[in-house]
């Protein structure tokens, strides 16, 4: 009798779970008319953000996983009692009924920002399980590159790669070769922030830009003695004539 019981449970809990995945849009939606549902990333700003108690800190504070103050959130609001939230981010999926949802709002956060995920949001009417309100975004993830070399980023802090999230992957060929660029655009001095492997990269692409330049100068000088040369070989022929 227990095994049927049990067999039954699992039965049912498929059966709504199924039903939960393939769940209609409500036909009247106008209870969810005022609900609101935002994205946001939160951190604190590089000159204000100490990540030890000490406030002894060095760059290697910054590497943790993740580093601590950063998180990203979603936040629903004007729920009411008889409404329920879905939340996936495409590899799980949680719900979240009235019990966690204090004066009509539900705050969801997540420390797992070292990825870029696919959020959908369901906003559900409980008592006949169809959706309300939904919505997607795609999360940045925590950009390690900014995170790493605050004193660089403090220097350029408008370099797009300095961006404490971001939604494209980077390498470190990608970023430093980029900063060393936009700083000298911007003339600020960061050679000493700037790994050596990636300023000799730097000092070659100068080098080929120097060689292209003397290229080119022998090339028109080598045209312009052609030209001279057809020039003193034409008049030497009509003073022979």
């Amino acid at each position: 009798m227990k095994k049927l019981k049990l067999v039954a449970t699992f039965c049912f809990l498929m059966l709504l779970s199924i039903f939960n995945v393939h769940a209609i849009e409500c036909q009247d939606k106008s209870i969810a008319s005022d609900v609101n549902i935002e994205y946001e990333t939160n951190f604190e700003s590089f000159d204000n953000y100490v990540p030890c108690p000490n406030g002894e800190c060095s760059q290697s504070d910054w590497t943790e996983t993740p580093p601590r103050g950063y998180y990203y959130s979603i936040k629903v609001t004007n729920l009411t009692n008889d409404m329920y939230v879905e939340i996936s981010n495409g590899e799980k999926t949680e719900t979240f009924d009235s019990t966690k949802i204090v004066d009509g709002i539900l705050t969801y956060e997540t420390t797992d920002i070292n990825s870029i995920y696919n959020y959908t949001v369901k906003v559900y009417k409980a008592e006949e399980n169809c959706i309300l309100k939904s919505s997607k975004e795609k999360s940045p993830m925590l950009n390690k590159y900014a995170t790493s070399n605050v004193d660089l980023c403090k220097k350029i802090s408008d370099y797009e790669s300095c961006n404490p999230w971001v939604k494209k992957e980077l390498n470190d060929e990608k970023f430093y070769e980029g900063a060393q660029k936009y700083a000298t655009s911007k003339k600020v001095k960061v050679d000493n922030l700037i790994p050596d492997v990636y300023k000799k990269n730097n000092d070659k692409s100068n080098l080929n830009t120097v060689k292209k330049i003397l290229i080119s100068l022998i090339i028109v000088l080598l045209i312009g003695i052609i030209i001279i040369s057809i020039k003193v070989w034409g008049k030497s022929k009509n003073e022979k004539k």
